[in-house]
This record gives structure tokens, sequence and C-alpha cells, in this order.
């Protein structure tokens, strides 16, 4: 462990690396020279991701600016004596450490990998997009993003199985023990893959309708998808490739529709014709798109390495009959007996995020008109209607084999229907 003003500390930090180019490349063609014409456009291009400063927010908890003690299997009652460890409190995170300030063994420590850089993504796309009118187009578009280097946290000083091993004896199966408990790296191992088709149809405003559908269709993997802060993600520490798979965000249909339309003012009309039915605006926002990942976990350390983020071991097929009724597919989304706990000692054999979320299917919308009182003063009277349709927006399912109370039992949903009623006076 080297802390700045140490021999070997990196001097400058990690931003003054002149290597970090960051070339962009980008075209467009047009085909036709007619009033419709098609284009094609492409381009890539090189970025570098900064950090976010929250990183740094954890290392302060190091010893000996503040000592931290993680113990496992000991008695509330007398923690520390019971570990046969001596009582850090008090004194407390000294300001100034110096050289007779202790540090409690084993110690948990956050740190940088010595060689940890800026990640980067290499972003590339190509569209081909053909005008049909003057206020209607549409597009293709094949779009990437490959990251790489990206920041992952590993554990370093995972503790290692044995015949003998047990929840209390974490500590003593780690390798650098007993100086040493948990060592959290902030490493260059995030890894990830996004690869979408895009089809996009937009009408501009003209004749009082604007619209833009778009429809996506898209997969996305990785081995980190949250920037989770100084959180490990990956149940086997001992695998770094072991989480890589669908990422928790990936959602392969993504279809969305918004709408702006103008009704007709009807000024020939009577005005009493006129004000109850002239002149409102309506918008909607129409959704609908697959289901996030489930990641199946065995909801218990079976592993032993103190990371305890093992998951389930697949069994058999865990996919059941569609159509079923309601009632039905609530108490079992998904087949619950094809998966297991993880034999003692491994890290699970299901893939990750290897099950979906039940879709969404939703539609906003929102009626409004415009009365003026005179030229200083108007009023706007509006509804907004969410979830229009009432369509039931459920949860992911339980996916902790160890609780079988609710495994595979969705047991919530989003908000139903709900009506907002609005009058503004403006002035």
């Amino acid at each position: 462990m080297v802390f700045a003003g140490d021999p070997g500390f990196p001097e400058g930090g990690v931003y003054g690396n002149l290597s970090n180019f960051a070339p962009r490349l980008g075209f467009a063609y047009s085909l036709t020279t007619s009033s419709h014409p098609t284009t094609i456009r492409g381009g890539w291009g090189l970025f570098y991701i900064q950090p976010f400063a929250r990183l740094y927010n954890n290392f302060v908890q190091n010893a000996p600016f503040s000592p931290s003690v993680s113990l496992t299997g000991v008695s509330l009652a007398d923690p520390f004596g019971s570990a046969g460890v001596p009582n850090p409190f008090p004194p407390f995170a000294p300001v100034h450490p110096t050289a007779s300030s202790t540090f409690i063994l084993p110690i948990t420590y956050q740190y940088f990998d010595p060689h940890w850089h800026i990640g980067h993504t290499r972003a590339y796309n190509f569209t081909i997009e053909h005008q049909f009118a003057r206020n209607l187009v549409a597009r293709a578009s094949y779009v990437g993003t490959q990251g790489r280097d990206l920041q992952a946290f590993d554990e370093k000083n995972a503790a290692v199985y044995s015949a003998s091993a047990t929840a209390s004896n974490i500590n003593n199966r780690r390798p650098l023990f007993p100086t040493y408990a948990s060592m959290i790296q902030l490493t260059n191992g995030g890894l990830s893959n996004y690869n979408a088709f895009q089809f996009t149809m937009e009408h501009r405003f003209s004749q009082g309708l604007s619209f833009v559908a778009n429809y996506t269709f898209s997969k996305g993997l990785d081995n980190e998808s949250v920037e989770a802060q100084l959180t490990v993600t990956n149940p086997n520490p001992f695998n770094p490739r072991f989480n890589y798979g669908r990422s928790d965000l990936d959602t392969t249909h993504n279809f969305s529709l918004w709408t702006v339309y103008n009704l007709a003012a009807l000024k020939s009309a009577p005005s009493v014709v006129r004000t109850a039915f002239g002149g409102w605006q309506t918008s909607g926002i129409w959704s609908w798109h697959s289901g996030l990942p489930i990641n199946v976990t065995s909801g218990q350390d079976r592993s032993l390495s103190g990371v305890a983020l093992d998951r389930g071991d697949i069994v058999g097929d865990p996919n059941l009959p569609s159509g079923r009724p309601r009632a039905e597919f609530l108490n079992a989304w998904f087949n619950g007996a094809a998966f297991a706990l993880a034999a003692p000692g491994t890290f699970g054999s299901s893939p990750r995020n290897v099950l979906r979320a039940p879709g969404t299917f939703n539609l906003d919308w929102s009626l409004s008109k415009t009365f003026r009182i005179s030229d200083r003063f108007s009023t706007q009277l509006r509804g907004d209607f969410f979830n229009l349709l009432n369509n039931p927006q459920f949860n992911a399912p339980g996916s902790s084999v160890a609780n079988s109370a609710t495994f595979g039992k969705i047991n919530s949903a989003s908000d139903p229907r709900i009506v907002q009623l609005s009058l503004r006076v403006r002035f």
C-alpha cells in the first residue's frame, strides 16, 4: 500500500496523459439532389471518460485516516473482544496520523490499481435517411458502442474455500490475513458492448400535427452495469470474466411514439360549439419495451468467499408456458424448480441475467385548452392521464433462491391509472 508522499506514489495524478488522443470521423453523402433526397451518414469516435469525484469518497475510510473493522460471526454483546481485536473507539479517525497511530488488524482497504487510467468508449454509427415530404422523414441506423478500460471494482483478498470453511473464518482464509481483510481495488477491468438497429419516423409540426416514432432492436453486454461506489459486482473474484453477460440495462425491443395534435379551432362555428370543442391540444407518449434482465442469486454466501453475490445453480428449464391465467403467472413468473442454491464452494452455474422481467406497455395522454381573457390574462384547463389504459405494469419477481416465499413471484406493480386535472392562470 502506497500513500501520497511515499516513494513510488504516482506524481501528477492520472490526468496528465498526453496519449489520450480522441479522434472523431464523420461523413454525409446525398444520393439524390431531388426535393425528396436520400442521404447516408456515418461516424466513428473515441471518447475518454472522466471519472466521477464521488469515487474518492470511500478512500477516506482507510486506516489510519478512518479505521474500519469488518467482523463476521462474532458476539454482538462484545464484538471486538470475541474476535480478539482491540476496540478502535476511541480514538477514531485521527485527522493527522502519526507514527504512533494504531492500525487495527485485519485492515479493510479500498485503493487504486497503481496502473489505473481513464477508460474510453469507441462509438460508431451508420444511417440511411429518406425525406418523403417537406415535413416527413424516415431513417434507419446501426449504432454501436464499445467500452474499454472502464472502471470496475474487484475484491483482491477474497477468502479461499476449504473443507473447513465457515462464515466465521472468512478473514482467516484470506491470502493476506492477518494484516488485511477485504481489499477492494479500483481497476480498468470494465468492459461493455452495445449494438442496435434504430428505426425512426419523424413528422415535423405542420397542419396541427407532430410526431416521432422510434423502434430500437438492441443487445447490451458488460461485466459491470452500474457506477456503484466501491461496490463489487462480480460474484467470482478469481475469474474476471465470470460476470460478463447480458447488461442489467439490456432492453431487446423498445418502441415509443410521441405525438402532439392541435384540434381545429372551429372559428366559423357558433361560439358555444367553438368554446366547447375547438382549439384543444392533445399529446401523448406511447411506450412498449421488453422487461429488464433478472439475475438469479443464491441469496447466501455459498462460496464463503466474503463477496456474497453467488448466483443460483440452474438445474432445469426455467421457462413456463405463455398464456397462463394472471394469478398463475403472478405466482410463478418462471419455473423456480429450475434453480437451486449454488453448491458449497462454488459461485453458481446460472448465467448472469438469465431471465427477463415483465415488459411495459403504457400510454400517457394529455388534453388542454387555453382560454384568453384579455391581452394580459389567460387560463389553461388541462387534464393529464398517466397509464391511460390502466394496463398493469408488473415489477420484477423475487430472484433469490434462498427466499422461497418470494422466489419467482411478482408481488408489486407500478402505479395504476392516475388522472390529474389542473387550471392555470397566466398573467
